[in-house]
């Protein structure tokens, strides 16, 4: 294959592809606003519209789950060697239509599949797209401080965005979410025509793919640091099904049947999206790009999952819609922030040419313990309620927070 490093000073190059900081931050905080906003739209879809039971809701999780478990490391090799950008741009497209998908029916069975859908197009695009700007910027200096500048413009933009389905979903939630799968589209066609791989040599041999994985899985092996980003990982993904979607189900339950859910929900979102910015300007200041040492990103994280901890708990004890969706608010702004944290944290820990396949190890990591923790959470939530389920989780999550503390003396 021809190496293409030297095309980023070519006449009429797209400005993005000079600047690949700039596109990442723009269309990935785009991306993650579309997310934000479709999934107020699908929450309160499958709650107040399909009236999924929790069974039925843990369900969707674990088609999820699945597909991500059976594809992300596939997607992550293929990625290392053929195109980060390609990639990414399948995996967006793929999201996009799953987003439609997902209200073509009411009927549970039909809808179902949507889930697998989006979750092979997550496959492709995880790790995918901050493999691609460590490369075209040559350096991971300054990565962490934009990892997480993306993460505080996604919340700005899903902030704008929530306002918007607040607007368009209390006539029409399917009209909103088929919005939702159009801008998702529209992102994939921005990475396609609007983004270049100038510093990334592909290679398709059969061999070559044996070699990248096995030394993804060895990374994974021979680094202490990465041991204790799966364990944090494995057990953040126990709680990940049941606080997504069970704590929403208790908190649109406990909204007055004289009450808009979509409306209430989005005011909750919007909190959530106030403090997640907050946080993540926290976090920032104790971040330097001159400075390796993971500790300026273990101690927030540790105290981020703490507070998500509690959150879960208050979701589980309290009765009124103002004191759960504060739990909410604490529950999944803790755990919203905490996720760059990790991302940062894994890229510190790895090489270029397996970088993606590292970030996707990570991801089945996740998407196991998430099958896991949909099954067996899930079971104890139709035996002993969503409550008791809500108290396990926030007891995993503690016990995430003391895992990566011992990341500090390795």
């Amino acid at each position: 294959m021809t190496n293409h490093a030297n095309r980023s000073e070519s006449p009429g190059r797209p400005r993005s592809a000079r600047d690949p900081s700039q596109f990442y931050l723009r269309a990935g905080a785009i991306e993650d606003g579309i997310g934000w906003a479709f999934w107020l739209a699908l929450i309160v879809w499958w709650i107040d519209v399909l009236q999924l039971s929790p069974l039925q809701l843990i369900a969707m999780g674990v088609v999820l789950d699945l597909t991500v478990l059976l594809c992300e490391t596939p997607t992550g090799v293929v990625a290392d060697l053929h195109s980060r950008k390609w990639s990414v741009v399948i995996g967006l497209a793929m999201i996009g239509l799953s987003y439609a998908w997902a209200v073509t029916d009411t009927n549970f069975w039909v809808v179902l599949p949507a889930q697998a859908l989006y979750g092979l197009g997550w496959t492709f695009r995880s790790g995918s797209q901050l493999a691609w700007v460590s490369d075209e910027r040559q350096s991971k200096d300054g990565l962490d401080e934009l990892i997480l500048r993306r993460h505080r413009w996604g919340i700005g933009v899903g902030a704008v965005l929530v306002l918007c389905v607040m607007a368009i979903g209390s006539s029409s939630i399917r009209l909103t979410i088929i919005c939702a799968a159009i801008a998702q589209l529209a992102v994939a066609a921005a990475w396609a025509f609007r983004t270049n791989e100038n510093h990334f040599t592909p290679a398709s041999e059969l061999n070559r793919f044996r070699d990248v994985l096995r030394k993804g899985i060895a990374s994974a092996r021979g680094r202490p640091r990465l041991k204790v980003i799966l364990a944090v990982v494995a057990l953040m993904s126990l709680t990940s099904n049941v606080m997504d979607r069970l704590g929403y189900l208790r908190f649109i339950e406990s909204i007055g049947a004289d009450s808009d859910s979509i409306t209430v929900t989005g005011a909750c979102l919007l909190a959530m999206a106030a403090a997640g910015i907050a946080v993540s300007n926290v976090i920032s200041h104790r971040l330097s790009a001159d400075d390796l040492s993971v500790t300026r990103l273990i101690i927030p994280a540790c105290a981020l999952m703490t507070v998500a901890a509690l959150g879960a708990l208050t979701i589980a004890a309290a009765t009124g819609t103002l004191i759960i969706g504060l739990g909410l608010l604490l529950q999944d702004a803790g755990r919203d922030s905490t996720y760059p944290l990790i991302e940062a944290w894994t890229n510190r820990e790895t090489e270029s040419e397996i970088r993606a396949t590292t970030h996707s190890l990570v991801g089945q990591t996740m998407a196991i313990f998430e099958v896991l923790g949909a099954v067996t959470l899930g079971l104890v939530a139709e035996t002993a309620g969503v409550s008791s389920t809500l108290i396990i989780s926030a007891a995993l999550l503690g016990l995430a927070a003391l895992a990566a503390l011992q990341a500090r003396t390795r």
